[in-house]
């Protein structure tokens, strides 16, 4: 397989014409090949007993022809789903602008402004088991025909999905092929596409509570001052998905399925903080901390396991750094802490970087750590120095930079719509010309309590009408980032 990448790669402008004419082919003709519907499945151990088959995650690798097609197709179906807005706002998953950031600081940003006006919020995170090898393939190409796909493409899809195969590798040795009738295609382009259009209308059915979903990891979740009223919209409308599970050959694993009671430690406790949630007579457990999307959210949103989880990977990673420093020089070590260690600092950090002042110092000091470590820089080295001497942003400054990239996309409409009402500029406020409007500000809402200042709508707020004119004016994302890196390196917001 790889001989057979590094062939087209090499000779893409000879071979271009034939593959060219083999997917107009295809599509024409309305039959994928059979040839490319065979996966080979190379299992990776992860932990555990090395005997037992649940310790190793299965890796689908598919052919790079089969890749080739599916990408010209999937490129033009998600633009007709885009044209026609097919897919439900709610989903941000596999989709352009999208991202897990997006998706949380949606929901976290609702939850806080629930909290900000007396509300505590009831949430229910779903389990749903084996979800993209579920996928009933009768009931899909059925969905493909209610959202108006020609009988000529869902014919092509039907014979994408049909007698496909897969084998499992392991070093020399091979099994026999097994013939897979359901579940989209692991490791491919389409699949991801089809799964999100398959549990599309699942949002239809969350009538009593709103619904964020990214990909299969579905959130319910809906506020009040009324634990039964939560209680009583939630098992609803979990019951009602829960239903739709079963028509469309899915299921939920109430075991992994859990509910969370948020909000202040006065409400909740004036409450009670559990709540009594049941699918199908099964309890669903109530917990403190929940990960979603890689973050873990707590009952009161103050982030402290999440700083916890971050210095514990950032710690393991930089001790590795220091391990392997001798091997290498400077630039390398640079290289390593942007490849391991950063995306470790920057991942969603806009979010759960409304922390507590001692998270703040925690992260910190890990970045020193690191930036000492890349210089063989003394102890006693101010951190300003060491910064400025790798051209480093503190991680306060990072977070800034990130909360500032998401604004410019959502003001230059590359991010979700439902980002919009968090940013709103002043201009589109009031109809007179007003100096903050002439200065591209941002319209900041005012908080009741201080869990709304935690908020992406206030904070970013606040940062971007610091910002100078100049950049705030920068549409190419690329030039706003750079001059973004300049300010901060230099202004503490």
């Amino acid at each position: 397989m790889k001989l057979v990448r590094f062939s087209l790669n090499c000779h893409r402008k000879a071979l271009a014409p034939s593959i060219t004419y083999l997917i107009n082919l295809s599509i024409l003709e309305g039959v994928f090949p059979e040839n490319l519907k065979l996966a080979k499945v190379t299992p990776i151990f992860k932990n555990g007993d090395k005997h037992m088959p649940e310790n190793y995650r299965p890796i689908s690798i598919l052919p790079t022809l089969s890749k080739i097609f599916e990408k010209h197709v999937a490129k033009h179906f998600y633009l007709y789903l885009s044209k026609y807005k097919v897919l439900h706002e709610a989903q941000s998953g596999f989709r352009s602008n999208h991202s897990c950031q997006t998706a949380l600081t949606k929901l976290i940003d609702t939850w806080l402004k629930c909290i900000d006006n007396g509300n505590v919020v009831g949430t229910v995170f779903l389990d749903l088991k084996k979800a993209f090898d579920l996928v009933n393939h009768t009931i899909l190409c059925h969905k493909l025909h209610l959202y108006k796909v020609s009988y000529h493409s869902i014919k092509w899809f039907e014979s994408y999905l049909s007698n496909r195969k897969q084998k499992v590798c392991s070093g020399n040795t091979a099994s026999e092929s097994k013939c897979i009738k359901y579940g989209v295609p692991q490791g491919s382009i389409l699949g991801p596409l089809l799964f999100v259009l398959f549990i599309n209308d699942m949002t239809l059915e969350a009538t009593h509570t709103a619904i964020d979903m990214y990909a299969d990891d579905t959130t319910l979740h809906t506020y009040g001052t009324n634990k039964e009223e939560i209680e009583r919209k939630l098992n609803y409308d979990a019951n009602t998905i829960n239903n739709w599970c079963l028509n469309n050959r899915m299921v939920i694993n109430p075991l992994k399925t859990t509910s969370m009671l948020i909000g202040t430690n006065k409400k909740r406790t004036l409450l009670g903080n559990d709540m009594n949630i049941c699918i199908q007579d099964s309890p669903i457990t109530p917990v403190e901390i929940q990960k979603l999307l890689g973050v873990y959210i707590d009952k009161n949103l103050d982030w402290k396991f999440q700083i916890d989880y971050v210095c514990k990977n950032l710690s393991s990673r930089i001790a590795l750094l220091s391990r392997i420093k001798k091997f290498l020089d400077i630039s390398s070590r640079k290289l390593f802490y942007n490849a391991y260690i950063l995306p470790i600092f920057d991942f969603c950090c806009s979010i759960w970087g409304n922390c507590y002042e001692d998270g703040y110092k925690k992260i910190l000091k890990m970045q020193k750590r690191a930036a000492r470590i890349i210089l063989d820089a003394p102890i006693l080295t101010p951190s300003i120095n060491l910064f400025k001497e790798l051209k480093w942003l503190n991680f306060k400054s990072r977070i800034s930079y990130h909360k500032l990239i998401l604004v410019h996309k959502i003001l230059n409409d590359k991010a979700p719509d439902y980002l919009k009402e968090l940013c709103c500029p002043i201009v589109n406020l009031h109809s007179r010309n007003l100096r903050s409007s002439a200065n591209n500000n941002l319209a900041v809402v005012r908080p009741n309590t201080n869990s709304m200042k935690k908020s992406f709508a206030y904070s970013s707020s606040i940062l971007w009408n610091k910002l100078p004119n100049e950049i705030k004016c920068c549409e190419n994302l690329d030039t706003f980032k750079q001059k973004c890196v300049d300010f901060l390196s230099i202004n503490d917001l």
